[in-house]
């Protein structure tokens, strides 16, 4: 008969031998339940239709549902803070847009987190940029006539956005930073009665997304000037793009990353890298996505994580020269 210790030897050694192989078998059987996925936006808008889409064709993947959770206000600091807070086992993740991860850190107070350290980035695989938009009235058939008209009358022309330190706010005053202009911001409370007063004349001027200026545009209320995308719109092939206008701190989109709490494992962070990667090509959702103005856009884990800290320094930036606060 072996001796006692040898015993408890041999038993702890089985003890961790069993766990590792439970905790392998745990991590190969991801998921194997369904996974809660918090969206920081309304349901209906374009960018929670697009979670929607790709939360759908990785259930299909993964075979357990996704459960979408419409978790709004401050800024997607909200649902960031549930996130952070959340067991990192890839049963809690989140479709977090640029904002929440860029300058939403700096401007709420309530925002717990810090976005470089407080998540495991998993990758992206969309984006939408910019329309620079004037109102017919104004005097001015391009950016540099434009330009020129708002540096000789300072504080004349205002510019609409759908809110306090959302994108289209920190696009305008990047250029009011870089080419000295002095707009004047005029936020609303969400883009419908900003759009209204837009094509009005009641503001002059408004950066937004494709899916909301382009039917402007089209019916002519609208005039676009440039945009942030690296190449030019099919449906706007005689609108400049910030680059070819020589101006590269312009040439930017509105991203949306997957990301979870801080030490997700390395089976989950592959399962869903993989799911991205595979999702981006298919034919179906490259369609969808046009449809809503956004282009495919996939990173993985390295490069999602220099995209946020790259687009976190260069907001924050921005926002202590304009200083802008979130009261």
């Amino acid at each position: 008969m072996r001796p006692a210790f040898e015993r408890v030897a041999a038993g702890a050694l089985l003890a961790v031998a069993a766990a590792i192989t439970s905790a392998a078998a745990s991590a190969q059987a991801y998921p194997n339940k369904p996974i809660r996925l918090l969206v920081p936006f309304a349901a209906g808008g374009p960018s929670e239709i697009v979670a929607r889409l790709l939360a759908q064709r990785v259930s299909d993947k993964f075979g357990q549902p996704i459960v979408i959770e419409n978790i709004g206000g401050a800024g997607g600091t909200l649902a960031a803070n549930q996130v952070v807070k959340a067991p990192a086992d890839g049963y809690t993740l989140f479709y977090a847009n640029a904002s929440t991860l860029s300058s939403s850190p700096i401007l709420f107070k309530g925002a717990a987190y810090d976005p470089q350290k407080s998540f495991s980035a998993i990758g992206t695989v969309a984006q939408f940029h910019l329309i620079f938009a004037a109102h017919p009235s104004v005097p001015a058939e391009t950016l540099a006539e434009f330009v020129a008209l708002a540096k000789s009358q300072p504080g004349k022309f205002s510019y609409a956005t759908p809110g306090i330190g959302t994108t289209p706010h920190l696009a305008a005053e990047l250029m009011n930073q870089e080419l000295g202009t002095a707009l004047v911001n005029i936020p609303y409370k969400g883009a419908a009665p900003m759009m209204v007063d837009l094509t009005a004349g009641r503001v002059q001027v408004a950066f937004d997304q494709p899916v909301l200026l382009l039917p402007q545009l089209r019916q002519g209320k609208l005039k676009a000037l440039f945009t942030t995308r690296s190449q030019r719109y099919e449906a706007l092939p005689n609108v400049p793009t910030a680059r070819e206008l020589g101006m590269p701190s312009f040439d930017f989109g509105s991203w949306a990353a997957m990301v979870g709490p801080a030490g997700l494992p390395a089976p989950v962070m592959d399962a869903w890298a993989r799911e991205l990667q595979t999702v981006a090509k298919d034919r179906d959702f490259q369609a969808a996505l046009e449809q809503r103005g956004f282009d495919v856009f996939v990173l993985g884990p390295t490069p999602t994580r220099e995209l946020i800290a790259a687009e976190y320094a260069k907001w924050e930036k921005v926002i202590r020269a304009a200083n802008i606060r979130v009261d």
